[in-house]
C-alpha cells in the first residue's frame, strides 16, 4: 500500500490514500475577495462510484464552528462541473436549495483531472485483509509519581532539557505511557517527551514512531510535535502545524494495541484557508483500525 501524500494544484489540495480513495478540496483564501455570500471549500471525491458530479460537496467556511456540508444536486453538480472544467472562472458561486450562495474556487480543475489519471495508472491499489483491530483502551494515572529523566533522555525537548511530567496512563499489565512537558514548550508546534515504562524494573524506552522528533535512542526517540493521547478511545493523535493559523499541516492518529502504537490514519492540507482538521486530505487509513464513527 503507497502513501502518496498531498501535492498543491493551483488552490487545491489533491491526495489519495493508499485504499486508492483521490480527493481534491480548493477554496477561495480568506479576505481574497469581496462577496454577497458564504465563502465556501469545494470537495471532490474522484472515485465516487456514481460519477465525479455525485462526490462534489460543498463545505461552508468563515464561521466559528463547522457547519454541515452541502451536497449538490445532480443537475448543480453537473453545472459546477462544466464551469470547473471551462476553467475561465476565478471563482464561482452554487445556490443551495435554501437559497444560500457559496463562493468555491474555479480554477485548476483540468490538471486535477490529468493528475488524478496520472496517479490511476502509476499506483496499483493493493489491498490486504486483516482481522479487525479495536484500539486498547488505557486508564490514566492519579498522583503519579514518574521517574525523573536524565539529561540524555530529555534532549529531544531542545536546547532546555528541563523537563516535567505531564501525564501518566496504564497501558496494560506491564506497561505504563508517560508524557514529559518540555520547560520551552512553545505554543506553535510544541514538542513533548513520550516514553513507555516498562512496570517490570521501571526502565523508559522512547516511544519510537516514526514521525518522533531527536536523537535516536534505544531504537527510537521521544519527542512528539503537538501530541495528545485520548485514552477512552485508545488514540495517539500528533498535531504538526504549518502556519500559527493552524488550519495546515498534517494530523496523524496511533492507534493503541496490544503489540504497541499503529498507524491508523494521516490526513494533510497545504494550503492555509481556514478548513478544520476533519476535511484536510486524507493520505492514509489503516483499512484493519477500527477507529471512531465521529473521527
Amino acid at each position: 500500500m503507497i502513501e502518496r501524500g498531498v501535492a498543491q494544484i493551483g488552490p487545491w489540495d489533491m491526495g489519495c490514500d493508499n485504499l486508492g480513495r483521490c480527493v481534491a478540496i480548493g477554496a477561495v483564501p480568506p479576505r481574497k475577495v469581496q462577496m454577497d455570500g458564504i465563502r465556501g471549500a469545494l470537495r471532490i471525491e474522484f472515485d465516487s462510484p456514481d460519477g465525479m458530479a455525485a462526490g462534489l460537496t460543498v463545505i461552508p467556511m468563515d464561521f466559528e464552528q463547522r457547519l454541515p456540508d452541502v451536497k449538490l444536486s445532480g443537475e448543480m453538480a453537473q453545472m459546477v462541473l462544466i464551469k470547473l472544467r471551462a476553467g475561465e472562472d476565478f471563482l464561482i458561486w452554487v445556490n443551495d436549495i435554501d437559497g444560500s450562495r457559496f463562493y468555491v474556487p474555479g480554477q485548476g480543475f483540468g490538471l486535477l483531472e490529468q493528475t488524478y489519471a496520472q496517479w490511476q495508472s502509476r499506483y496499483p491499489v493493493r489491498v490486504v485483509q486483516q482481522e479487525p483491530i479495536m484500539p486498547s483502551r488505557a486508564v490514566r494515572l492519579a498522583n503519579f509519581r514518574a521517574p525523573l529523566l536524565t539529561d540524555r533522555q530529555a534532549t529531544d525537548c531542545g536546547s532546555s532539557i528541563d523537563s516535567r511530567i505531564e501525564a501518566a496512563w496504564e497501558l496494560n499489565g506491564q506497561t505504563r505511557l508517560l508524557q514529559y512537558r518540555c520547560a520551552n514548550e512553545a505554543k506553535f508546534n510544541p514538542v513533548s517527551l513520550w516514553y513507555i515504562q516498562d512496570k517490570r524494573d521501571g526502565t523508559l524506552s522512547p516511544i519510537g514512531l516514526a514521525e518522533a522528533v531527536g536523537e535516536l535512542q534505544d531504537g527510537g526517540a521521544a519527542g512528539l510535535v503537538g501530541a495528545r493521547f485520548v485514552p477512552e478511545e485508545g488514540l495517539l493523535v500528533t498535531r504538526k502545524l504549518s502556519a500559527p493559523s493552524g488550519d495546515c499541516g498534517a494530523v496523524i492518529t496511533y492507534a493503541l494495541t496490544p503489540s504497541g502504537f499503529l498507524l491508523a490514519q494521516k490526513s494533510e492540507a497545504r494550503h492555509c484557508v481556514g478548513l478544520f482538521s476533519g476535511d484536510w486530505v486524507r493520505t492514509y487509513l489503516n483499512p484493519s483500525v477500527m477507529l471512531p464513527d465521529y473521527w
